[in-house]
């Protein structure tokens, strides 16, 4: 079979996205997810009563409650939103240590167990994609000091936050200037970010 080669000059269809929000605690990151369209919003941080535009959500209070989810659920949505990816992370790593105590330690997850959580979150999201669903992962904002410079990261737990970079499309940070929202995409030397499509400050 001859190698297929997508030449420079031809278009590449993206049929569905993977995109991050992260920002500081009450900013609106759920409301801007909201304007996604048709949008579900899986509710680990139990939030979205909060929210200033709700849609439909799904309130998980545990790993069980979407293990099962399948395309049929999902039909007459377009976009799934994670909120928040931190705490999504938290309720399956319990779910872990409850299949296999050996992957916990004192409630926590062992390297083994981390290994796990990281194939594990990376397969639920590469199922929603199988489904044909943009995915909007929403994330607290962690500070961390080098030493005068103040360096943002997304605030999630073990090497899933690896694989979130890895899978997002794009990836943008909500904050607030001179009393204006913005979504900013474009990273920088102190925070993360993805802007391959060369998007403005929204």
């Amino acid at each position: 079979m001859a190698l297929k080669i997508t030449r420079a000059s031809d278009p590449i269809t993206v049929d569905r996205l993977n995109m991050v929000i992260y920002g500081p605690p009450g900013i609106a990151k759920t409301s801007l997810a909201f304007t996604a369209e048709a949008p579900l919003l899986l509710d680990f941080d139990n939030g979205s009563h909060r929210a200033a535009n709700r849609k439909d959500v799904v309130r998980v209070t545990s790993w069980a409650d979407i293990a099962n989810i399948d395309a049929g659920d999902l039909e007459p949505f377009k976009t799934i939103i994670v909120d928040t990816a931190g705490r999504a992370l938290d309720s399956l790593s319990v779910d872990i240590i409850k299949a296999n105590p050996k992957h916990g330690r004192g409630g926590a997850l062992t390297l083994q167990g981390f290994g796990e959580l990281k194939s594990r979150f990376g397969a639920f999201l590469k199922l929603l994609n199988s489904f044909g669903k943009d995915v909007v992962l929403i994330a607290h904002m962690d500070e961390q000091r080098s030493g005068d410079d103040v360096i943002e990261r997304l605030d999630v737990q073990g090497g899933s936050k690896g694989e979130i970079y890895k899978t997002a499309d794009a990836m943008g940070r909500l904050i607030i200037e001179n009393k204006h929202r913005w979504l900013l995409f474009s990273p920088t030397d102190a925070a993360f970010g993805k802007n391959p499509g060369q998007l403005d400050p929204l």
